[in-house]
């Protein structure tokens, strides 16, 4: 329980990282860069359902 947890705070925040980075790439640069971190975002959330943490997106 306790890993899982750790494994669930480590995967929310890497979520929330990519969130962030991708608002500001959008906010402060071109599109070739906004297209990168688009790939990021998008495999962070392919990472996400992977791990099988779900609840992050109930």
């Amino acid at each position: 329980m306790v890993l899982y947890a750790l494994g669930h705070n480590y995967w929310w925040s890497s979520l929330r990282r990519s969130i962030y980075s991708v608002t500001a790439v959008y906010i402060f640069s071109n599109n070739q860069v906004d297209l990168v971190a688009d790939d990021y975002y998008k495999k962070s959330i392919a990472i996400n359902i992977d791990k099988g943490n779900l609840k992050l997106f109930a």
